[in-house]
């Protein structure tokens, strides 16, 4: 767990993710294991908060009121100095086209909203920092 103390994870989602109380449980639980935890409310501002916070990983909701996840993705994937951090996607569905573009644009996982264990969302987040994603 002493791993986890310098680990910076920035959750970005905007009401849409937050009417599942989303950012509230995986605060809550990242937390109790250790990991920093940074919260974006604002899909508009996601690019700008990866910028100054440099995440060690982004959880990113992919369907958001303004920029939707898949968006912000691909700038994040086109710019040099962000482009090595990776992210895991949320979504509320397992088969979507956008889950699809996610991936294949870069995302190194997801995770579905409802129906998921902590420790599921745990050992998808230890795959990517262990480089297994």
């Amino acid at each position: 767990m002493a791993d986890h103390l310098s680990k910076k994870i920035l959750i970005v989602g905007d009401n849409i993710c937050d009417k599942f109380n989303l950012k509230k449980s995986f605060t809550y639980f990242l937390n109790n294991l250790g990991y920093n935890i940074i919260l974006c409310s604002s899909s508009a501002d996601a690019v700008n908060t990866i910028k100054k916070e440099q995440p060690d990983l982004v959880l990113m909701d992919i369907y958001m009121e303004h920029n939707n996840g898949i968006e912000i993705l691909k700038e994040i994937k086109e710019l040099k100095d962000l482009a090595t951090i990776p992210c895991i996607m949320i979504t509320s569905l397992r088969h979507s086209r956008k889950l699809i573009d996610a991936l294949q644009i870069g995302a190194a996982d997801y995770i579905i909203k409802t129906g998921t264990s902590a420790q599921v969302v745990n050992n998808k987040i230890m795959k990517v920092f262990n480089g297994a994603a």
